[in-house]
């Protein structure tokens, strides 16, 4: 070959610097979207170096090869490596775009997320406020990116218990939309709901409901009333509403998601089978079981033909309706739902998993209620010794199953060892939520109750006095719990002699007569009555 020729050629390839960048860097976003990560990460190092050499390391495309190795890099937890290389990322984009650019912008939230992960929220912090004021000075204050930024910095503020700051962010973002966009925007109706969102998780159930009402009346208004985005409005107002135990006000709203969604989608979508147990639910704590149990054998159904039985949606249902089985004394029927969540649970999470022993428990719990109590034993066991392992001895899901089986063993009249269980979840509860919290103040209730039946009355009476003072601060008077715990230290004080007999006859006859009144009127085979009852004998 003649050299001039070899001189041309060597030109050629020469001028075609970093030849197969962008080929490797389509590769290697193709293997980000499937998931891909050590495979993408190899092809973005491959596309920054050729990008790098070829173009500098200034270049907007070889920016964006830095932007998919940071992205490769934080899916496999390699989050230093990875913070170094969205700060080069978003110094750069400042640098070649200015510092409100759109693209500049979305690094730095990528950035602050990616600190988030890492718990810096101090660092965070200033990252998500300047993109906040960089979107507030080009965008609209309803613009979805804008809304995003405030939901963001919002969030970021919350984990910092800023909550005030919080509240205080959002309802600028309202206000603003409302003056430069009008009350019944979408940019607007945004803000509204994610005020009243962030409201209600921090327990400002009032507060949030007006707005959540006027979010549900303006998407019906512009969209109409079978819109997917105005139904889970009215959704989310029925939840807000239940739980603030306005379950009547609720009712009406959910069945109006049911019937909007089942029209929109089908009887057997996901989202209609999933609405259709939300109601279920509300109406069996409105005690309306007959419905309840039609609506949630529709749900399962659907379930099962659509997901699977294996389906974690599937087993959710199974569960609801056997719980709804087990509340109207249908537990033979129950028992097999429960065998079939517990074998589900433990086949797709795990047999130490929590749902598993919950469901375990619960199982358990079940076969309690039938009398089968050797059978329920070994069971309880199990799942307190699973949920020892996994949650730890102190954690309130322990706490609960220590108490579940000292319950059992206290049926077998297995007395000693229940006292010592009892005594373990009381002496836990107190360390962990307080002397003064409801579930502490039950298990010295059941303490009480366990010593009172081994003829320990000084200790019992001090427990149960303890009890008494705790409800009396918490529940209103005619609240049945404390009319209980009132009743339980007048019977013991029964077996008292003199006075304290007295004294104790004279609560137990106030506790049945005011059960058996109105609002409870519970008749005179409950329970309680049965044995207020036999303390008068």
């Amino acid at each position: 070959m003649p050299k001039k020729q070899k001189k041309k050629q060597r030109k050629k390839k020469a001028a075609q610097p970093g030849q197969g960048f962008d080929r490797l860097h389509d590769q290697g976003n193709s293997e980000l979207g499937s998931g891909e990560w050590a495979a993408a990460e190899l092809h973005f190092r491959k596309a920054l170096r050729l990008r790098e050499d070829g173009l500098g390391a200034s270049n907007a495309a070889t920016l964006d090869s830095v932007h998919g190795l940071a992205q490769a890099l934080e899916q496999q937890g390699k989050l230093d490596e990875a913070e170094a290389l969205l700060w080069r990322l978003a110094e750069g984009r400042e640098a070649k775009l200015g510092a409100t650019h759109e693209e500049t912008l979305a690094s730095i939230a990528g950035l602050s997320d990616l600190l988030q992960k890492q718990g810096k929220l101090d660092d965070a912090d200033p990252l998500l406020r300047r993109v906040l004021a960089g979107f507030e000075a080009t965008l609209s204050p309803g613009h979805a990116f804008t809304l995003a930024a405030f939901g963001n910095l919002a969030t970021l503020l919350q984990m910092q218990d800023k909550f005030d700051e919080a509240e205080a962010l959002m309802r600028r973002s309202m206000e603003a939309c409302d003056a430069a966009l009008g009350p019944t925007d979408e940019g607007t109706l945004r803000a509204v709901a994610n005020l009243a969102n962030l409201l209600g998780m921090h327990g400002k159930l009032e507060d949030a409901e007006p707005l959540l009402r006027r979010v549900a009346a303006a998407l019906e208004e512009l969209r109409g009333a079978t819109d997917e985005g105005t139904l889970a409005s009215i959704g989310n107002l029925a939840n807000l509403l239940r739980e603030q135990g306005k379950l009547d006000d609720a009712e009406p709203l959910l069945r109006k998601v049911v019937a909007g969604v089942e029209a929109t989608l089908g009887a057997t979508h996901e989202g209609t089978l999933v609405s259709t147990s939300q109601l279920a639910s509300l109406l069996q704590e409105q005690g309306q079981l007959e419905e309840a149990e039609m609506l949630t054998r529709r749900a399962l159904a659907g379930f099962e033909a659509t997901l699977g039985p294996g389906h974690d949606g599937t087993l959710t249902c199974t569960d609801n309706l056997a719980c709804l089985l087990a509340m109207q004394g249908k537990l033979d029927e129950a028992e097999p739902l429960m065998q079939q969540v517990l074998v589900g649970r433990a086949s797709t999470l795990g047999p130490m998993h929590e749902g598993t022993l919950a469901a375990l428990a619960q199982l358990a719990g079940l076969l309690q209620g039938q009398g089968k109590l050797e059978e329920a034993e070994p069971l309880t066991r199990q799942a307190l010794a699973g949920f020892e392992a996994t949650l730890g001895p102190t954690h309130e899901g322990t706490l609960a199953s220590i108490t579940n089986l000292a319950n059992l063993l206290e049926a077998q009249g297995k007395l000693e060892e229940a006292e010592a269980l009892c005594r373990r979840a009381f002496e836990g509860r107190e360390a962990s939520i307080g002397p003064t919290a409801g579930p502490t103040l039950d298990t010295a209730a059941s303490l009480a109750h366990l010593l009172e039946e081994q003829g320990k009355l000084d200790e019992a009476e001090t427990l149960m006095r303890r009890a008494l003072a705790g409800f009396e601060e918490m529940f209103d008077p005619t609240h049945e719990h404390l009319i209980n715990a009132r009743g339980n230290l007048g019977a013991l004080l029964t077996k008292r002699g003199g006075e304290e007999k007295e004294a104790g006859v004279v609560m137990v006859r106030a506790a049945i007569a005011a059960l058996q009144s109105p609002p409870h009127s519970m008749p005179p085979s409950h329970e309680w009555i049965v044995r207020f009852t036999a303390a008068l004998a």
